[in-house]
């Protein structure tokens, strides 16, 4: 019975050293832990709000459709780069379907053709100047339409911006 009936412990003075030194090491692991995780967190926030600024900066408006069944290019449109930036068309849906690769031909404000890019971080986008414009042809596009059709238009950069217009197709 040496354990149950004895009256002796740990001194008060060890006891309180053990807690603290317990404290310490709990203290340690806990700061290398969380600073671990803020490093994280500040390296994704910080990208996150790098592109946002950089999408804040890009704006278009469709300046201009025009539908001509009669036309060797039945489809029109005119998209103008009001933003800070240089943007990059990355799509074109009408009614819910993507059409830009059904573009025929496309266009800058001065009358320069525009190809679409060949390869890289905008491969298949058109590249818009800050303040100039860019108009897009289409002989035929699927899905088809009518003259008096209502039609969504929805032209979306490579960053997310967008720009949206309902429009009936009048010749």
């Amino acid at each position: 019975m040496g354990f149950i009936g004895s009256k002796r412990g740990v001194s008060p003075v060890i006891a309180t050293l053990l807690m603290i030194n317990i404290a310490l090491v709990l203290g340690v692991i806990l700061y290398t832990w969380g600073s671990g995780i803020f490093q994280s967190w500040a390296a994704g926030s910080s990208l996150y709000f790098q592109s946002r600024e950089e999408s804040l900066g890009e704006a278009i408006a469709l300046e201009n459709l025009r539908y001509d069944p009669d036309a060797g290019y039945k489809f029109n449109l005119t998209v103008r780069n009001i933003g800070k930036r240089d943007a990059w068309i990355a799509s074109i849906y009408v009614n819910g379907s993507n059409i830009i690769s059904q573009v025929k031909l496309a266009w800058n404000s001065r009358g320069v053709i525009v190809h679409p890019e060949s390869s890289g971080l905008h491969a298949g986008c058109y590249h818009i100047l800050v303040g100039d414009s860019l108009t897009l042809a289409f002989q035929n596009v699927n899905p088809s339409f009518k003259e008096g059709d209502l039609l969504t238009i929805v032209v979306a950069t490579d960053k997310g911006n967008r720009v949206a217009e309902n429009w009936r197709a009048t010749g």
